[in-house]
């Protein structure tokens, strides 16, 4: 069986859609066991390259799996980053679309005719709506984009406008099965693609569940997530600093990776509330300990938001939490929606409710150990072996590939 898996910028990156590709990976060496799997993705001109060794051991240090680097084969493209594009001046900002444009067709392109001569296609990128041509192709939706037909510059330019139409029925047509990380990713899916139901299967991420144990939890609220503005980690943090109660009784943690941010924007966060800690840039042992110790999980990307797309759209931090016991308290919106029930955590609406929820709950300490045990029962709905299942379920129902059980 000759497997492709695409995941743009693999090994400059680390996040959800990069987890999720390491994982899916992992899963299809177990399902796959004699055969190689091969990794495509972009390599920049002034960028080292990594050997299959080294970027299985990134990836198993961050993530936590065993991906064995002699079954991988790293396919390198050649790429260039993309420009940001300036909104102040709309002449340039024309240009610098259109270059973005020629960019992604070349990429594509290259896509496509790799891919050709692989029996499974598998495209994990989070961004653009990049498509293959090998016997069977599938694309992995973390949250789907707009059309680019719908973009107003591809409307007003006549080669972008075919351009455009051309890549998105593509995108649709050559797709044989698209595999959403959750029913709200579903549901968006349909709403922008019009894609029938035949042609799509959820598959919940696959989440590495905490292993670090904790002898005695800390009345400890912790906020794992790679640290940006999307993530409102600032709205909490002003939350917190809002409670006299929780001040007092409670310690507010936030972990993440901060690469990409200014040096400005994490300087400011951290002056919002001097009690709280902050760990950046943590290891997997790290972030195990934080949650192993932790009582109480926090999230709350989407406040404030009406575009789905800045919703989180699963969570794989939420699942981890309560891997770990930790009770989630977590935003009414997106994916979590789906993990969070009552039996296990509360879902908020507005900051005021979520500290009176986080206040409430400090003081029962009973209460925390009931939800703290249903939480982990809960998150083995969201295990790899849970995945490995479904995925193989989808291999042999959705595509028609045989694999050996």
């Amino acid at each position: 069986m000759k497997i492709a898996v695409y995941m743009s910028d693999f090994i400059y990156k680390y996040g959800g859609a990069e987890g999720y590709a390491a994982n899916l990976i992992s899963v299809l060496q177990n399902i796959f066991k004699n055969d190689i799997i091969t990794i495509i993705t972009e390599c920049y001109k002034n960028d080292g390259l990594i050997t299959e060794a080294q970027f299985a051991d990134k990836q198993n240090k961050a993530y936590g799996l065993q991906i064995k680097p002699d079954f991988i084969k790293i396919r390198y493209i050649n790429a260039k980053k993309a420009e940001n594009i300036c909104k102040e001046n709309k002449i340039l900002d024309t240009i610098q679309f259109i270059k973005r444009q020629n960019s992604f067709l070349k990429l594509q392109k290259q896509i496509k005719e790799i891919s050709k001569t692989f029996d499974l296609f598998i495209s994990c990128v989070a961004r653009w709506s990049f498509f293959g041509d090998a016997t069977k192709n599938c694309v992995i939706i973390h949250f789907p984009k707009d059309r680019l037909s719908t973009i107003p510059i591809n409307k007003k330019i006549p080669w972008c406008k075919l351009f455009a139409k051309k890549q998105d029925n593509s995108f649709a047509n050559s797709t044989d099965l698209f595999i959403p990380n959750s029913e709200f990713t579903s549901y968006w899916l349909t709403q922008k693609w019009q894609i029938s139901d035949d042609k799509k299967c959820v598959l919940y991420p696959p989440v590495t569940p905490v292993s670090t144990k904790s002898e005695k939890k800390r009345n400890q609220i912790f906020v794992c997530s790679r640290i940006e503005s999307t993530k409102k980690i600032d709205l909490l943090l002003k939350a917190f600093e809002s409670s006299e109660f929780l001040k007092q009784n409670c310690t507010l943690v936030v972990a993440g990776s901060i690469k990409g941010e200014s040096k400005e924007y994490i300087e400011s966060i951290q002056k919002i509330s001097p009690s709280a800690k902050f760990y950046f840039e943590p290891s997997r042992e790290e972030i195990e300990k934080l949650y192993a110790e932790s009582e109480i999980f926090w999230h709350a990307k989407g406040i404030n938001e009406e575009n789905p797309l800045y919703f989180e759209h699963f969570g794989i931090t939420t699942v981890e939490a309560m891997s770990a016991g930790c009770v989630p308290i977590v935003i009414n919106k997106g994916g979590q929606k789906e993990i969070v029930n009552d039996s296990c955590g509360f879902k908020w609406n507005t900051l005021e409710e979520l500290v009176s929820l986080t206040e409430n709950l400090v003081k029962n300490h009973d209460k925390i150990a009931e939800l703290s045990k249903n939480a982990i029962i809960r998150s083995e709905l969201y295990t790899k072996q849970s995945f490995e299942k479904q995925f193989r379920k989808i291999l042999k129902d959705k595509l028609g590939i045989d694999v050996a059980q």
